[in-house]
């Protein structure tokens, strides 16, 4: 099985003792696929104190086979040799969740620490005690998979998860202190290559009406649209939030109500001008973004870089965007805002 082992799992040594820094780091990781894909369960984790690791590690460090009949053992084993995908293991964590998030969330008023975690811990135990249920895990977790922006595994590849396997010292005390953000990152490459593939402004069109059908080769995104100037350059399949929103605190939740009300099977990206510290349209997407989480909203995600890190990305692999121009006559998007414009009469 060490052919199969993620790195995450393999001790590394620091002065006297062995650590597990990339297990400690991947705490986050797991973290952020499961605020992208259930945030009501991560919200449920912190409403009760219960960190992560504290139902996670028992379960990667075993390859989920703790407290699971021998027999299913071997199908556990079985698939995860035959995926030869070490990010495979993140997946069937949040499916192994999501296999159980109905029996979680109904017992939610269990709001302490000493009753809740017990309880999932037993509920995640007892829920895997069949072939039938066990093949329904690893299904969810299939679906996870396909349900992840490739961004995810472009981050964990960035930070050398299972590349790195040899760490200095200073390796290992960054990856222990390891702190990210929660929230699912889309790199530019990711975007550009949802707009190369949907290029029919009609469909663009149907995309922000939640009338779009789903595609077979990738996630769909809808945009939504921060930026404060956009100089009469839109992208197709997006949401723009208007400039007076940033101001009008009242407008501004109006959106965030259509945003909530949009089809829970869309991927939701937040795009605003640049990823710089003192960018104003932060404010107000940082707002949108708690107020659609706390809502239990999943597939939210950033834009990493932002417009300007999107139009570097489409330079340098001199790929084309159709923008759409508002300002050129009638387009499809007209009609969108005047329906828009309606609900908030």
């Amino acid at each position: 099985m060490t052919k199969f082992c993620p790195s995450m799992l393999m001790p590394k040594p620091l002065h006297s003792k062995y650590e597990l820094p990339h297990l400690v780091s991947a705490m986050s990781f797991c973290e952020i696929l499961l605020n992208y894909h259930n945030p009501d369960l991560l919200n449920l984790f912190k409403s009760c104190e219960i960190e992560s690791e504290a139902i996670i590690v028992p379960w990667i460090v075993t390859f989920f086979i703790k407290d699971i009949p021998l027999e299913l053992s071997y199908l556990i084993l079985d698939r995860i040799i035959n995926r030869n995908d070490k990010n495979y293991i993140f997946y069937m964590m949040i499916g192994f969740f999501l296999h159980n998030q109905n029996t979680i969330i109904a017992n939610r008023e269990m709001d302490d620490y000493a009753e809740m975690l017990p309880f999932i811990r037993r509920t995640l135990k007892e829920s895997i005690q069949t072939r039938e249920t066990l093949l329904k895990w690893l299904d969810l977790a299939d679906q996870v998979e396909a349900n992840t922006p490739k961004s995810f595994e472009a981050h964990l590849k960035f930070y050398g998860f299972f590349e790195k396997d040899l760490l200095s010292e200073n390796d290992i005390k960054g990856l222990m202190s390891f702190q990210i953000g929660k929230i699912m990152a889309i790199y530019p490459f990711e975007l550009l290559e949802f707009l190369a593939r949907t290029k029919n402004t009609e469909m663009a069109f149907k995309s922000v009406t939640m009338e779009r059908e789903v595609e077979e080769d990738g996630i769909n995104f809808t945009i939504v649209d921060f930026r404060m100037e956009k100089k009469d350059l839109y992208l197709p399949f997006t949401i723009d939030i208007p400039v007076t929103a940033h101001t009008d605190n009242s407008l501004a939740e109006k959106y965030i109500t259509v945003l909530k009300n949009t089809s829970e099977d869309q991927h939701l990206c937040l795009m605003i001008s640049n990823d710089a510290k003192e960018n104003p349209e932060r404010v107000l997407m940082d707002k949108v973004t708690r107020a659609l989480l706390d809502d239990g909203r999943r597939y939210v995600s950033v834009l990493a870089g932002g417009f300007q890190g999107l139009i570097k990305e489409m330079d340098s692999k001199k790929q084309k965007i159709n923008f759409i121009h508002r300002n050129k006559g009638k387009n499809p998007f007209e009609i969108f805002w005047s329906k828009i414009r309606g609900m908030f009469s």
